[in-house]
């Protein structure tokens, strides 16, 4: 009888070492998806933030650098765009990277235009509204000449 007890208990050791190990490659398996699924995350933001960004400089490029011609044409591709002057807008969009308002915001692309006798340029920066983390920028320059 202490024989079968013995196989027994150790049968026992050998199960629960095993219950063990299986439970921590599934601990180390769930950290490593969570960490995937966080970097897809922050890889889609960037490229559709890389996408925004692009559009709207070749939307001043079309124009030929004039800042009145871009920002008329900004305004009707953008709904939600707000300018604060003649040479800053913003536009907003939710987490889906779709136009919104800025109460419903998730992103924000601020554009800035400079002009000088011989270069017009326009700064694209696209942040996290909540924290402004800052997720990609895009400096444009254009000669225009005299």
């Amino acid at each position: 009888m202490s024989r079968k007890h013995s196989r027994t208990s150790i049968f026992l050791i050998e199960f629960t070492i095993s219950l063990l190990l299986f439970s921590l490659a599934t601990a180390v398996c769930v950290q490593l998806f969570v960490q995937s699924h966080q970097r897809s995350s922050e890889s889609t933001r960037l490229s559709r933030s890389v996408v925004e960004a692009q559009n709207m400089a070749e939307i001043y490029r079309g124009c030929g650098g004039q800042i009145d011609e871009t920002m008329k044409i900004l305004k009707s591709e953008y709904p939600y765009m707000e300018t604060t002057n003649s040479t800053e807008a913003a536009a907003f969009y939710n987490k889906d990277f779709e136009h919104s308002q800025e109460s419903d915001s998730y992103f924000m692309t601020k554009i800035s235009f400079n002009k000088t006798s011989e270069y017009s340029t326009m700064e694209i920066i696209i942040t996290e509204t909540e924290n402004g983390t800052e997720i990609y920028s895009l400096p444009v320059k254009m000669y225009i000449g005299e």
